[in-house]
């Protein structure tokens, strides 16, 4: 692993002290996302930015010192990054992952991590092909309005959980579609509101319970006068293992974009999401227990826990061995690991495919199939 050397006194933070080796960090795709993570790595002592890749040159301009590349193998080959951020079109996801991956550079992937489940496994399967680890932004993970929901549920105080249900209703002009029209393609996008917008609401639904899906009925459709091939609205019924059920409704159909919510029915009381701030409301009445950091840069939507997702991945990468696998490191380690990500990607899988057919998805027959196609692709160099 190539490592450069931090001399700025910005660098030497955080109890790092000034000369530590720091990792090489590169970004590929120069969107709207890329500016959080160019932000983020600005800021971490563990990582240097040191180049950029995007087709469209004028991209330069946003960091005219830093060495900038249109062919990223071109950039894998003579950077040598130690780790890939990857923020381009969805469908180039994967095959960005699997050259960095083939040329020894570890991945940092924005979600998701594949058109589909049959690419998201094979990006899962990254990590052992070729010994170098690959995360996936699911970074609402470590929201304090999640820990907090998580932890009270696994506490027991509330006793089963008998019902949860997630609401994300925002809007999305015409303009977005036109300005990057491939949002607007199944075969660029893979989906429209749900791979887009609610997969980070998605993925939260088994993960606060701590109870995988089970099987799940769905609809998508458009309800916007847009030329698009790909859903703006969706609802979903789920069944969860512990015996729960859920509902998920998404929509960027919505006049304006309102605050993410869920509502937790247990035996003993409920809990809520409002405005990034958590409510227990109980015997007790209503009150709050935690409310989320407000994001620094960019959207509010994207919330304020990429800086912390992107430094355990790179204390991960730095300090722990191939053999810890993502499941098992230290917390402050712990990362999303592509292999992580396969749940909500069955998630999704099963919702379009429920969609289509018009009826209720097995998820587990869903996998093992989707295992069997796996196994007679033809290996990937």
């Amino acid at each position: 692993m190539i490592h450069v050397t931090a001399t700025d006194p910005d660098v030497a933070t955080a109890g790092w002290k000034r000369g530590k080796t720091v990792l090489k960090a590169a970004v590929v795709g120069i969107g709207n996302i890329a500016q959080v993570h160019m932000a983020v790595i600005d800021a971490c002592p563990r990582a240097q930015l040191v180049a950029l890749c995007d087709t469209d040159p004028a991209k330069s301009k946003q960091r005219p010192t830093l060495p900038f590349y249109t062919d990223l193998n071109q950039l894998l080959k003579e950077v040598r990054p130690d780790v890939l951020h990857i923020c381009l079109p969805h469908y180039l996801h994967l095959w960005a992952a699997r050259q960095a991956a083939a040329a020894g550079c570890h991945v940092f992937c924005e979600k998701p991590s594949g058109l589909n489940l049959q690419e998201a496994l094979q990006m899962a399967g990254l990590e052992q092909q070729y010994g170098v680890r690959t995360a996936v932004c699911l970074q609402n993970r470590l929201n304090r309005t999640t820990e907090t929901m998580r932890d009270l549920l696994a506490s027991g105080k509330y006793g089963k959980v008998l019902n949860i249900r997630a609401n994300l209703s925002w809007h999305r002009p015409e303009a977005y579609y036109q300005d990057s029209p491939w949002r607007s393609w199944l075969a660029k996008a893979g989906g429209g509101c749900l791979i887009n917008q609610a997969l980070h609401t998605m993925d939260l639904l088994p993960y606060l319970l701590d109870s995988p899906v089970v099987s799940l009925k769905a609809v998508c459709g458009q309800t916007l006068d847009y030329a698009n091939e790909v859903e703006d609205t969706a609802t979903i019924a789920l069944r969860f293992a512990n015996g729960s059920t859920g509902l998920l409704q998404a929509s960027v159909a919505n006049g304006l974009d309102e605050a993410v919510t869920f509502d937790i029915q247990a035996e003993k009381g409920k809990i809520l999401q409002r405005q990034q701030g958590v409510y227990a409301d109980d015997q007790d009445g209503l009150r709050l227990l935690a409310a989320d950091r407000p994001a620094r840069i960019g959207k509010t939507c994207y919330g304020d826990s990429h800086a912390l997702m992107i430094e355990r991945f790179y204390k991960a990468v730095e300090t722990q061995p191939m053999t810890v696998l993502a499941g098992q490191l230290p917390d402050d380690c712990r990362y999303v690991s592509a292999a992580d990500a396969l749940e909500v990607m069955l998630m999704l899988e099963a919702s379009y495919r429920s969609a289509a057919e018009h009826r209720r998805i097995e998820l587990e027959d869903l996998y093992e199939n989707a295992l069997l196609e796996l196994s007679a692709l033809p290996a990937q160099a």
